[in-house]
């Protein structure tokens, strides 16, 4: 799947690290794709957007036996890497659901929905 984030404000801002995702109202954020981390934080100018690939379940099963998740909570990153910021988004997940597991990813923050979605 291909997340999106657009500033629709009036000044630039910075997309940091990942986005923090979870599926439902699940305890846990989903782990960050290291091999993702760009050189430099991501700045967006009014109306550029950033993308995150999210990889819900391994195609090789090798994850835990999971769940069909409806909905995704998406938190932004603080500046400090350590935590989120501002409130969450609930998001409705297309087809009634997605079927995701333990081995489920995020990447970090992308300049191009390509490079995004090419993990």
């Amino acid at each position: 799947m291909l997340l999106t984030a657009t500033n629709t404000g009036s000044v630039p801002c910075n997309a940091y690290g990942a986005p923090y995702l979870r599926w439902d109202d699940g305890q846990a954020a989903t782990t960050f794709l290291e091999a993702s981390k760009p050189q430099a934080v991501l700045t967006l100018a009014p109306g550029e957007s950033a993308y995150a690939g999210i990889m819900y379940q391994s195609a090789d099963g090798s994850g835990s036996e999971g769940h069909t998740a409806r909905a995704l909570g998406v938190l932004f990153g603080n500046r400090a890497g350590d935590g989120s910021t501002g409130p969450s988004v609930r998001l409705t997940l297309p087809n009634g659901g997605v079927h995701t597991d333990s081995s489920a990813w995020v990447t970090y923050w992308q300049s191009r929905s390509e490079d995004a979605l090419a993990w």
